[in-house]
């Protein structure tokens, strides 16, 4: 690509985009901060919500991208489920109150546990990520994430990202271009929510998760409007074989499977 072009060209959809006001910032390259308790005070100035996820302000000002989960958890030794993560603001973080989480971006992390009516601190790795979460990266990405040890895999490989030349990373750590979410809910918004292969519309906004954009060429920086494709779960998981691996396991193979029983294929 010429250095002078921009990483991405959109004709309409850099219209629509322009029109939405959109804006994002970058993180700093990967560094551990340990674990952090959320405080309600910490909402908005430490900890802040943006659309490409959880970030945690140290007292330096320095930006760390990371994760949440439940601080107290009745865990019990003989193997009760651990605690959820998430890498959005979702439902959940929502529902129950902020201030009842930890902030983290690498592991083991820590959790207040109990066992016998004994409360005490663990360490454990490799947390599920919530359902909600994993519905709003299935809309955005095609979700690489099974367990918070993927997710920090992702947040330690920004050290190696290239630079622009106001020193901020290029991609985020998917491999996306920033503004990725923005662009690809404009581009869904734009085909109104309809698979460009089989036709099916989805009108339901709880459902419209289920319309994914799909770069044609496999390049995930090639956000041209014209190398952009508005597809279905279904018909996107079947592109390819490599598409058809992906959607096979994990958290894909889930979302295909609801996707499949609340729009069976005609």
């Amino acid at each position: 690509m010429d250095s002078e072009e921009p990483i991405y060209q959109f004709d309409r959809l850099k219209s629509l985009l322009l029109n939405m006001g959109i804006e994002v910032g970058e993180a700093d390259a990967w560094s551990p901060v340990g674990t952090i308790d959320v405080l309600p005070e910490d909402i908005g100035t430490k900890i802040k919500f943006e659309d490409n996820g959880i970030f945690y302000f140290d007292d330096n000002g320095i930006k760390h991208q990371g994760f949440m989960y439940k601080r107290n958890f009745y865990f019990h030794d003989y193997g009760e489920s651990m605690p959820k993560f998430h890498i959005r603001l979702c439902q959940t973080l929502q529902f129950y109150g902020k201030e009842a989480y930890r902030f983290a971006n690498n592991e083991p992390i820590k959790i207040f546990a109990r066992d016998k009516a004994v409360r005490h601190e663990i360490e454990v790795s490799g947390l599920q990520l919530c359902g909600y979460c994993s519905q709003i990266l299935a809309s955005e990405f095609e979700n690489e994430i099974n367990n918070s040890t993927d997710f920090v895999e992702l947040l330690k490989q920004t050290e190696n990202l290239s630079l622009n030349e106001n020193g901020e990373t290029e991609v985020d750590i998917f491999g996306y271009t920033k503004n990725w979410e923005q662009i690809s809910h404009a581009f869904r918004h734009m085909h109104q929510f309809t698979c460009e292969h089989c036709g099916l519309q989805i009108t339901e906004p709880f459902d419209q998760h289920f319309i994914h954009t799909h770069h044609k060429n496999g390049n995930k920086t090639d956000n041209r409007e014209s190398n952009l494709e508005c597809l279905c779960v279904r018909c996107h998981s079947e592109k390819d074989y490599w598409h058809k691996q992906r959607f096979s396991s994990g958290a894909n193979r889930i979302i295909l499977e609801d996707f499949n029983i609340k729009y069976p294929s005609k």
